[in-house]
């Protein structure tokens, strides 16, 4: 809770006449955490002492509690010392705490305690809202049976890690994992932990944990690695709307315990036989290929509940046949780092990372880049996409008009690769094949490299040339410590470059997934606003499955959709995401910040060696991104919607993210200096301005004019 206090009439802190006392008060406890003076008087001492905090504390959380709502109050202190409220307003900047399918708070533990929660989203690189839809299929992927369990204020998926705060196995996790995945969050972790409110208590121990778990996932059984193709689409002739009997809805997928299980001799196989790991994944896409057929033509019910379905049907199998492979490749990595104990150190196993082969985003990407390179040999296409922006070539596209070369160059990009997005973990957001313009503007970008070594094709043929000689140095460090100890490193990191690029796999399965449920909802959409249930077919992502049945059955659903979108829009405009969120409404890194001012210097976590200077280009969104050369590409997060960037980007520099973040990883790919969690990069740093950016230290330095 935050108190502004100064003596005598409270009409001069309302209007700003005296700078106040400022006192941070932790609501639950009223303990004082920090204490800024006014400068009205500096002699007169403080204006409440603790226990004139105290009282105001727990006013101020009844009148919370009882409005329902973060509030702000005003409130004097009379001359006898009695505490007056005198006016209270809700605080509508605040983060959310409702849920926004319903509008209801967030769910409380009958024994009141309060929770921690974690914001996924930003994990995944997203700092905008995620639609109703998509919040909804992110929920018939995730795990129903875990130790997990998940929220969506404010249109963000947060995890809440209080289980793992009171248990001591839990608290070790956070503290030795999190800072992998994002390393702002894993700062707040020692004070968060040591709040009394999150004490660990005996609780039950990992394998009581992992038991319970287990005795819910035991592993169907069959081929569980084969998309589920004989899953019921509804009978002819059923209502509308309605989807298989209970029986027959596929259970929720485990993937603890008993994917566990299943995974080590899928693990084992991959390790012994990584080309052969290669095949099994090149078969189980074309498997894939065919489950996301639906046989026509579907009425838009059966459309409906295909799309229901279509997750569940494939996510088991999905995970079983892609994990093993980038999984064995990385934990032959960690094989590696312990043969060269004493010998070399771990960071000198960043540059095996780079270059990879088998990495789905990176063969996009270049792919990307040789289609520029055809187009540029030809004036025609060349002079179009220079003299064009983003938007008048995508219509151009859409209306056929392009140059020939081109029409067909990108026609052909999108067939394989049209199925993903910025933000592409949303289905509700359109796919590249729907709007080409952040591909064509992409395309732009490479038409203006005209320096061959700043090439991103010679830039990748580079890292892995560098990867190779890494190999051969650490092997024949490690023979003077035993032939066999240098066969095993070998051998553990030629496994390292064959698997390790899989890791992208996964996810660009899952997302090929999400679009055709997003093309199947899209004419489900149509199919509504023919009805006069909708008014656009994209009103179908501000809705959930349940609610787009009742529009098949006749429901009107227009005052739903616009009261969701202005919740999107709303939440579009927010700049700021707490990353860790108690169920008080407390952002745990504003009210660290508040106790403990930061300095001047841009420091962040050091994600990929190396250092570059190079002028600022602040990017908040890629669509339609112009990124030059050289350019230190400054941004919130990044996904895989933005690494066409990296191309051509001198280093990178993120407000969000860990050392195993997915701009990290592509970073070390690339072989671009990176420094990730860096708060407030993107207004601290200005287009324009030159820095230099060192990402083995971890720092960003603005250079002087």
């Amino acid at each position: 809770m935050l108190v502004n206090a100064s003596p005598g009439a409270g009409q001069a802190v309302v209007s700003g006449a005296v700078n106040p006392d400022q006192f941070s008060v932790r609501t639950a406890t009223a303990e004082v955490l920090h204490r800024v003076a006014g400068d009205d008087d500096p002699e007169r001492g403080w204006s409440l002492d603790d226990a004139g905090l105290a009282e105001l504390t727990r006013l101020g959380a009844s009148v919370q509690r009882l409005l329902g709502s973060p509030q702000d109050v005003e409130w004097v202190v009379d001359a006898a010392g009695r505490t007056w409220l005198t006016q209270s307003r809700p605080i509508t900047t605040l983060y959310p705490l409702e849920d926004p399918m319903t509008g209801e708070p967030l769910p409380v533990p009958p024994e009141g305690q309060t929770r921690v929660y974690l914001c996924g989203t930003l994990l995944q690189g997203l700092t905008r809202p995620i639609t109703p839809m998509g919040l909804t299929a992110l929920e018939l992927l995730r795990n129903q049976q875990g130790l997990w369990r998940y929220v969506n204020p404010g249109l963000r998926m947060f995890v809440d890690l209080t289980p793992l705060t009171r248990r001591r196995w839990g608290r070790r996790y956070l503290t030795r994992v999190l800072p992998l995945a994002d390393s702002r969050s894993a700062a707040l972790v020692p004070g968060l932990l040591a709040d009394p409110r999150f004490a660990s208590g005996e609780g039950r121990s990992v394998s009581a944990d992992l038991a319970r778990v287990a005795r819910r996932l035991l592993p169907a059984p069959g081929r569980a690695d084969r998309p589920r193709a004989d899953l019921p689409l509804p009978a002819k002739g059923a209502a509308p709307g309605e989807g298989p009997p209970p029986a027959e809805r596929p259970a929720r997928v485990g993937t603890s315990v008993g994917m566990l299980a299943d995974q080590i001799p899928r693990l084992v196989r991959a390790i012994l036989d990584p080309r052969g790991e290669l095949r099994r994944t090149d078969a189980y896409a074309r498997r894939l290929d065919a489950v996301l057929q639906l046989p026509g033509p579907a009425t838009a019910e059966e459309r409906l509940q295909f799309a229901e379905n279509l997750g569940l049907r494939t996510i088991e199998g999905l995970l079983k046949a892609t994990l093993p492979g980038f999984s064995a490749g990385y934990l032959m990595l960690a094989v590696a780092r312990r043969l060269l104990r004493g010998i070399a150190p771990p960071r000198e196993l960043e540059a095996v990372l780079r270059g990879l082969p088998h990495n789905v985003t990176t063969e996009m990407d270049l792919e990307l880049w040789r289609l520029a390179v055809t187009l540029r040999d030809d004036p025609e296409p060349r002079d179009a996409f220079l003299a064009t922006g983003p938007a008048a070539l995508a219509a151009r596209y859409r209306a056929g008009t392009l140059p020939a070369p081109a029409q067909s160059a990108v026609r052909k990009f999108l067939a394989r690769y049209g199925h993903r997005a910025v933000a592409e973990i949303d289905l509700g957001m359109p796919r590249w094949a729907e709007e080409p313009d952040h591909i064509l503007g992409m395309i732009s970008n490479y038409l203006r490299l005209d320096d061959p070594d700043q090439a991103p094709d010679r830039q990748f043929g580079l890292a892995a040339a560098h990867a190779e000689e890494r190999i051969r140095s650490l092997v024949d460090r490690a023979a003077a410590h035993g032939r066999w100890r240098a066969r095993l490193l070998e051998l553990a990191l030629r496994e390292v470059r064959e698997l390790a690029g899989l890791r992208e796999l996964p996810k660009f399965h899952i997302v090929r997934i999400l679009a055709e449920v997003h093309r199947q909802l899209l004419l489900v959409g149509g199919d509504l606003v023919r009805r006069g249930a909708v008014a656009a077919a994209g009103d179908v992502f501000f809705l959930d499955f349940g609610e787009l049945r009742t529009g098949l059955r006749g429901a009107r659903l227009q005052e739903t959709v616009a009261a969701r979108r202005r919740l999107y829009d709303v939440e579009l405009r927010r700049r700021h995401i707490p990353r860790l969120l108690l169920s008080d409404g407390t952002d745990v890194e504003a009210a660290a910040l508040a106790a403990a001012p930061p300095s001047g210097a841009l420091a962040g976590t050091p994600a990929s060696a190396g250092s570059a200077t190079g002028t600022v280009r602040v990017i908040l969104d890629p669509v339609g991104a112009r990124l030059e050369p050289g350019e230190i590409l400054v941004a919130p997060s990044t996904d895989p919607g933005w690494t066409p960037l990296f191309l051509t980007a001198g280093a990178l520099v993120m407000e969000m993210g860990g050392v195993i973040s997915h701009g990290a990883v592509v970073a070390r790919e690339y072989g671009i200096p990176a420094v990730v969690g860096v708060p407030d990069a993107t207004t601290r740093l200005r287009t324009g301005q030159l820095v230099m950016v060192d990402g083995a230290a971890g720092t960003v330095r603005v250079v002087p004019d």
